[in-house]
């Protein structure tokens, strides 16, 4: 009787055993951790209860598709509804363009006892600016008690869009004409060196963003940095107020150095800000009021993810309390678990009682294990695809990257249970069926990382969508050391995968987990897939021997 069968040749021995088992079951146990730990509510610093946000950046374009760069026109109606829903939390608005029916906020603010920074949005094209200051001038006009100031100009210097020289001409030629005062916002870095500027403003507004420094702040001391920076600020143009244009954190998004967007980072973020703002009088500007789908097209996940109430007007997180970071994914995910669990554990029965499950124990439990992190981890696909696809293209690309890791995962986990019925009579066939899933996933990774290589500023790091594939591959050479992941033709894709996995580890290194985590994700796929046994073997094309407990054997 023939107790394992090995299709391509002698088994792997403990050391593979060992590896095989850690990769799948530790991978499950990892998940389920982090799902036990995304449902746990607690507790973050508090704002005082009855808090207020001092202003709020206010875009109105977040139902469906709308965007100003389509030119989307913002009805009175709806931007009275909005503002009728601000109230509630806040005072103040800031805008950024006075047209698509944004000239109408100042009276609308009027009406309902807010007040407005009123934006004029100053590009390179000079029609456009020329239209923007007279829709801005003519909104101030009809509302002045409700305009606090003229915005003449959103981070101009930081797009190089204009000349210090011609946006101060700009500046002026508004200040002239403006029945209220007027600023110019942009990164605090912009000012010290155009500091010119601030003769043209009645007030130095300034963006203090510790996520997108250039050298980014973690959220343990965003707070501090940010008041430290109005102070120095407040220092250098001691003869004009100061007021902080914008501030505030992400709760999606990549991770930059220490700087990691989260739910409970957002909270906690602005929580403390509130209380520090109070305690020190600044006047600031949070963006922002709602989230902005739209900005992720041109910033990543991060860019429609700052705002303090959903696209539908929820509030994202109370100012008191313990907050958890994704309840509803967690549920998802240990769900999952258990439903990938137990259609592990149908089909190593299924095999058994064909009489086909004679392989060595690690890997009759590694199928359930595998299925298991598998069921856990597409709720987080999930997400991550919503979260970061931006055009048809990359929903379709991450969409396939997705299902060729299910697709490669359920192969691996039913020859783990039986490799006689993937193997059998049809060794060529399986190891080319082998080669193409282990070799499309590996592109996959290829494609990401090279991008990542490119230009990694607004690109996420989708580890949910390659850590089942990358268990599968490490247990499927663990099992059978002599089965090749990619054909003589492709031994250059784990040199490409390692190099540029080297290039996002030395970006990301020390403070971005999120890089060296993906990194390591990459080396381990690369190097699972360069391995070869030594003791490689000619593929066995016979069928397995019968034996007693296979249905069907005869004498």
């Amino acid at each position: 009787m023939c107790k394992h069968w090995y299709p391509l040749g002698a088994p792997p021995g403990i050391i593979g055993a060992v590896f095989g088992s850690l990769a799948v079951w530790g991978l499950l146990a990892a998940l389920v951790a982090t799902a036990l730990l995304w449902i746990t509510p607690r507790a973050l610093p508090e704002a005082p209860s009855d808090s207020r946000f001092a202003c709020l950046s206010y875009s109105p374009w977040r139902v469906g598709s709308e965007s100003p760069l389509k030119d989307d026109v913002i009805s009175e109606a709806r931007i009275e509804h909005d503002l009728r829903r601000l109230r509630d939390v806040t005072d103040c608005v800031r805008t950024y363009s006075s047209q698509l029916g944004m000239d109408a906020v100042p009276a609308v603010a009027a009406q309902l006892g807010m007040r407005v920074l009123q934006g004029i949005w100053i590009s390179r094209d000079p029609l456009a600016n020329a239209a923007e200051i007279e829709a801005g001038l003519a909104a101030a006009g009809r509302a002045p008690a409700a305009v606090r100031a003229l915005v003449v100009g959103n981070e101009v210097l930081l797009r190089r869009e204009q000349t210090p020289e011609a946006l101060e001409d700009l500046i002026r030629q508004v200040a002239a004409r403006s029945p209220v005062p007027v600023t110019y916002a942009d990164v605090w870095e912009f000012w010290h060196p155009n500091e010119g500027l601030a003769d043209a403003v009645d007030i130095v507004t300034v963006h203090i963003l510790p996520y997108w420094e250039d050298e980014p702040r973690g959220i343990a001391d965003a707070v501090a940095h940010v008041r430290d920076i109005h102070a120095q600020m407040s220092a250098h143009f001691s003869d004009k107020p100061v007021i902080i244009g914008e501030t505030g954190w992400p709760d999606a998004g990549r991770q930059r150095g220490p700087a990691e967007p989260g739910h409970r980072a957002q909270a906690a973020f602005t929580r403390q800000w509130i209380a520090a703002a109070a305690e020190s009088g600044i006047d600031y500007n949070l963006i922002e009021a709602f989230d902005q789908p739209w900005k992720r097209q041109h910033e990543g996940a991060m860019g429609g993810a700052w705002g303090v109430l959903t696209p539908e007007a929820e509030p994202k997180f109370p100012l008191t309390g313990p907050i958890a970071e994704a309840p509803l994914l967690g549920r998802l995910m240990l769900g999952g678990a258990g439903v990938g669990l137990s259609l592990g554990l149908l089909l190593t029965q299924s095999a058994r009682r064909a009489g086909l499950a004679r392989t060595g124990r690690w890997r009759r439990g590694a199928a359930p294990a595998l299925l298991g992190s598998l069921g856990a981890l597409l709720p987080w696909q999930w997400e991550t695809v919503v979260v970061w696809a931006r055009t048809p293209l990359e929903w379709a690309a991450m969409g396939g990257f997705a299902l060729l890791g299910v697709a490669f995962v359920w192969w691996v986990a039913r020859a783990l249970c039986a490799p006689e019925r993937a193997f059998a009579g049809r060794t060529r066939e399986s190891q080319l069926l082998f080669r193409s899933l282990a070799g499309a996933c590996l592109l996959s990774l290829a494609y990401v990382l090279v991008l990542h290589a490119l230009d990694d500023r607004y690109r996420g790091f989708p580890l949910s969508l390659f850590l089942a594939p990358a268990a599968a591959l490490i247990a499927a050479r663990a099992a059978w050391p002599g089965l090749p992941a990619l054909p003589d033709h492709a031994r250059w894709l784990p040199i490409l995968i390692a190099a540029c996995a080297g290039l996002m580890a030395w970006r990301g290194w020390p403070d971005n987990t999120q890089a060296l985590g993906f990194s390591a994700l990459a080396l381990a796929m690369a190097a699972a897939s360069a391995a070869t046994s030594r003791r490689r073997h000619e593929l066995n094309t016979q069928t397995p021997p019968r034996t007693a407990a296979t249905p069907g054997s005869g004498p």
